[in-house]
């Protein structure tokens, strides 16, 4: 199933209003693992950007089936045909469910993050970014051009008050 979604890309979609811009290739990710959180189960999202920087994120069942509708509403069914369904939601509590159970659910959800993150378009979604513990950078609070030797560089400020951004004062 994931070798023939690897095979056959989605078709190429003006991306929806809930989309950042990602070039092709900024994140990788594997589901890593799991562990039991009370009443349910958390999967592990071991996430690498392009850079190097790694992360885990640690997500429930129900954020990767939210995940999914999300996608639905956004793209056309026909963008999604190639992409593998989350499994189902389990109807005994999380407690309740056997290792052959878990098992088979974490194979299924590792075959459809592997999908997902096979289409570059994807790491573009919010949605996707939300999922993978992406956090935007703050806006700088201050920039300016400076002469280095014989070439200019731009020096960046960084800022966390996410206002308006203004020169640097010398």
């Amino acid at each position: 199933h994931a070798s023939a979604v690897v095979a056959h890309p989605l078709p190429l979609l003006q991306p929806p209003a809930a989309c950042r811009m990602a070039a092709p290739g900024v994140y990788r990710c594997h589901l890593q693992g799991s562990r039991q959180g009370g009443d349910h189960v958390e999967y592990c999202l071991d996430v690498v950007h392009r850079s190097g920087m790694r992360w885990q994120a640690w997500r429930r069942f129900s954020d990767l089936v939210r995940f999914h509708e999300e996608l639905s509403a956004d793209y056309p069914p026909e963008a999604l045909d190639r992409l593998p369904t989350p499994p189902r939601r389990a109807w005994l509590p999380s407690w309740g469910h056997t290792t052959d159970f878990l098992d088979q659910r974490f194979a299924e959800l590792k075959a459809y993050v592997h999908a997902v993150m096979a289409y570059d378009e994807m790491l573009r979604y919010r949605g996707l970014q939300e999922l993978l513990g992406v956090i935007p950078p703050d806006m700088p609070s201050g920039v300016r051009v400076v002469m280095r030797g014989e070439e200019h560089e731009l020096e960046v400020r960084p800022g966390a008050d996410g206002g308006e951004c203004s020169p640097i004062d010398e």
